[in-house]
């Protein structure tokens, strides 16, 4: 009785124990809380142009969490997730191509549990928004002026090197895009390519401004991954301004945009002096492939000529009767009509009588140049000069343009050393014309037809100033009186000591530029 009595103390006295600690917070506690995640997307707050990752923050450590957990619309998800911590995973989701849309992101309810065996909750959707779809002029992301896309029927391509081909075709993966589409083999040159335009006249772009950012961008839908592209800026008027940068392909047969970097480059020195106006491109460049090449996009600073455009001095000559055309001779000047020529000793020349003034006229309306002359030299003299006088008589003013654009074309039967040089004259002051001059300039083969020279204001030097000391700029800010070219008693002088053969000069559009 009394061993009974002891044992039912014992027990009283433990289970009171118990009840102390249980009240203190002792004893193991049961997790009945499930677990919660939020989820972030990478993109959150733009439009996803590409991959998007997903992270996943979990309110505390889970076990069995897989992509087949996460219910994804709008795109593909990877094949499994990534662990970063016990409590963060993330996974990527690559949005269907070639379209726009919403991303949608969410987890079902019982997908995974914590540590307790506790099974989430459903998640929410999470949504972002991509657009897949090509970067075009089409869009509207591009500036005419500073943006080159193969969508403007004003953008045209002229391969060299024996590029097999360059043209404006379909965008690969878009077929309402246009784009430009190189194709290079191995019987051309390793350094073949392609020049791009949108000024048909010359062949030119806008003018490129390289004064602030000297990046320019260019999407390239590249035949492999690894491939050099070079892109090189040239000037029309500054033959030693050429600067060459590379990029290099990160993908195959998909759009990427890839950078150049010209304050970087990979071959020639900026010059903050020249007139940048000249694109050329140079796909797997020094590689000898069989391949095609998409670009699309050409992205640039263009110059600011704001209130300035450029100025038509003359662009035909349909005004002109070519029976009443003028002569002059140096130091002296008839001055008579739109169109007037030039020798050193007009007294030994019989006008009129066709012997020696050969031919002159007007080209059709659609052919350029539009006037033409010619006729045969003498012995004594020194050159041919033949101009276009100013309208408004002689009173333009070149104020905002910085290069003087013309079309020349020498007879096919020049001979010896082909050159002209470009001369600019003031209006008469005080019966006196000063003149400056362009360094000569050799055509690209006698007899071409539509050459076009840009040639920069300020590389002009003041050869006759009628005793009135001025530089090039202060030349340039005077009032214009003609436009002048000049052909030199070489170029039509004879192996046996004559000077019978046909010469004269054809001059087509002249303008000044911005």
């Amino acid at each position: 009785m009394k061993r009974f009595a002891k044992l039912t103390t014992l027990l009283a006295g433990a289970l009171a124990g118990a009840l102390i600690l249980s009240a203190c917070g002792g004893g193991e506690t049961v997790d009945k809380v499930a677990p919660t995640v939020s989820i972030q997307s990478d993109a959150s707050g733009s439009t996803a142009t590409g991959p998007v990752t997903f992270t996943f923050t979990f309110s505390e450590a889970v076990q069995g969490f897989t992509a087949e957990d996460v219910t994804v619309s709008g795109g593909d998800k990877a094949v499994a997730v990534t662990q970063v911590s016990p409590t963060v995973y993330t996974l990527v989701v690559t949005p269907t191509t070639n379209t726009s849309g919403t991303i949608s992101v969410s987890i079902p309810a019982n997908k995974f549990n914590d540590t307790a065996n506790n099974q989430n909750a459903a998640v929410d959707a999470v949504a972002q928004a991509y657009n897949t779809l090509p970067v075009s002029g089409n869009t509207g992301t591009c500036s005419a002026a500073s943006c080159i896309t193969f969508s403007e029927s004003t953008v045209g391509l002229v391969p060299f090197e024996g590029l097999v081909s360059a043209d404006v075709a379909n965008d690969p993966v878009d077929a309402t895009n246009k784009v430009g589409k190189l194709v290079k083999a191995t019987s051309g040159q390793p350094w073949a390519g392609a020049t791009i335009y949108t000024k048909a006249s010359d062949k030119t772009v806008a003018q490129i401004d390289l004064s602030g950012s000297k990046i320019i961008t260019m999407r390239v839908y590249g035949a492999a991954a690894g491939e050099k592209i070079r892109l090189v800026l040239e000037s029309t008027a500054d033959a030693g301004a050429k600067i060459e940068v590379d990029a290099v392909t990160t993908k195959a047969g998909q759009w990427e945009t890839l950078s150049f970097d010209y304050g970087s480059p990979t071959a020639g020195t900026y010059k903050a002096s020249a007139s940048y106006d000249t694109i050329s491109i140079f796909p797997a460049f020094l590689a000898a492939v069989d391949k095609t090449y998409y670009f699309d996009e050409i992205k640039y600073t263009a110059k600011t000529t704001t209130g300035v455009t450029a100025l038509a001095f003359a662009s035909g000559y349909t005004a002109v009767d070519a029976a009443a055309v003028g002569y002059a001779y140096q130091g002296t000047s008839t001055q008579g009509g739109n169109f007037n020529w030039t020798v050193a000793d007009p007294a030994t020349y019989v006008w009129g009588d066709g012997v020696d003034f050969w031919w002159s006229g007007i080209a059709s309306a659609d052919a350029t140049p539009n006037f033409y002359w010619g006729g045969k030299g003498k012995a004594d003299q020194a050159y041919m000069e033949s101009w276009v006088n100013a309208p408004s008589n002689g009173t333009l003013q070149l104020s905002g343009q910085s290069k003087l654009r013309i079309t020349v074309w020498g007879n096919d039967q020049l001979v010896g050393q082909p050159r002209f040089t470009p001369v600019i004259q003031l209006a008469a002051s005080s019966g006196c014309y000063p003149r400056a001059e362009a360094s000569p300039l050799k055509p690209t083969s006698a007899g071409a037809d539509n050459a076009t020279y840009n040639v920069t204001l300020s590389s002009f030097t003041v050869i006759e100033n009628c005793g009135t000391a001025m530089t090039t700029a202060e030349f340039m800010a005077k009032p214009i009186g003609s436009i002048r070219v000049r052909i030199y008693k070489a170029n039509y002088y004879n192996a046996d000591g004559t000077y019978t053969s046909p010469n004269g000069i054809n001059l087509g559009p002249i303008s000044f530029q911005p």
